[in-house]
């Protein structure tokens, strides 16, 4: 997420309360258009429920007043010595998907360029033949290929 947002969620969370004693992690994940938005705080461990509840409750709604934030996870604890967040193999696991990913549109967008100068057709089935129908390769088909494409 952007640098400048983590830190807006970063101020209201400092500013929201001054009961909470540090926040762990602040975090926001694109969603669409809009933003995930994970936060961590640090209350009192001999806090009461109700107003630990409270503090946590009113944070959420608060961040989720933002117009691009689309929900957001206030998590509660009592110390910060633990390692909230990832595992060490969430990084890989991301790589090995967007290598698979970028694999797979590499194919996609070979294949259809193979099509497009190979005769510009496609097959149907007619009467359990399949035959060759060629594709309307006007100006306007192109265009609207090319603009979704850009």
């Amino acid at each position: 997420a952007d640098p400048r947002f983590l830190s807006q969620i970063t101020w209201i969370t400092y500013h929201h309360s001054p009961l909470i004693e540090k926040i762990d992690t602040v975090r926001a994940f694109y969603f669409g258009t809009s933003y995930l938005v994970e936060v961590d705080i640090v209350l009192r461990e001999d806090m009461m429920l109700k107003q630990a509840h409270d503090i946590g409750e009113s944070l959420q709604k608060k961040i989720e007043e933002l117009p691009e934030v689309e929900r957001a996870f206030v998590h509660l604890d009592h110390e910060y010595s633990h390692n909230p967040g990832r595992t060490r193999l969430e990084p890989i696991a991301i790589v090995i998907l967007s290598v698979i990913m970028c694999a797979a549109s590499v194919l996609v967008i070979y294949e259809s360029i193979n099509t497009i100068t190979n005769g510009a057709g496609y097959f149907t089935e007619v009467n359990t033949t399949k035959t060759l129908t060629e594709i309307d390769m006007s100006a306007l088909p192109i265009s609207a290929m090319a603009v979704t494409i850009v």
